[in-house]
């Protein structure tokens, strides 16, 4: 009974830990399409606004557990779209707690919310 207690418990902790990731995006500027860009070169900014002129193309949401991965994945996505730069960029994060056997392990959710917005 022991040793199935501490195999459920390891698969238990193995099926929280591993996480799953969740990526949104609405596009606002329909009509026109562009080209793919690289990711590499997307730029993220907290700020609302770009001294540039630009048209927005969308909003770009990603939930991960590690916050460079869900930063990467909106850029991904920024890049997909033809993106050149993402503003208004927001991190939010969710701590939520696993008990395994009586230890509370904390995992934290990254959810990263932003602007897509293309050059003219």
């Amino acid at each position: 009974m022991k040793n199935f207690l501490i195999v459920l418990s390891l698969f238990s902790s193995v099926l929280f830990l591993s996480g799953c990731s969740t990526t949104l995006y609405t596009y606002t500027n329909e009509e026109k399409t562009y080209n793919p860009t690289d990711s590499k070169n997307i730029s993220v900014t907290t700020n609302d606004f770009c001294e540039k002129k630009y048209t927005e193309l969308g909003c770009v949401s990603a939930t991960e557990t590690n916050l460079l991965t869900s930063k990467n994945e909106l850029k991904r996505i920024a890049a997909k779209m033809g993106g050149d730069e993402i503003i208004n960029f927001k991190v939010t994060v969710v701590r939520t707690f696993v008990v395994i056997i009586i230890i509370p392990v904390p995992i934290n959710h990254y959810i990263c919310r932003g602007t897509i917005i293309k050059y003219v």
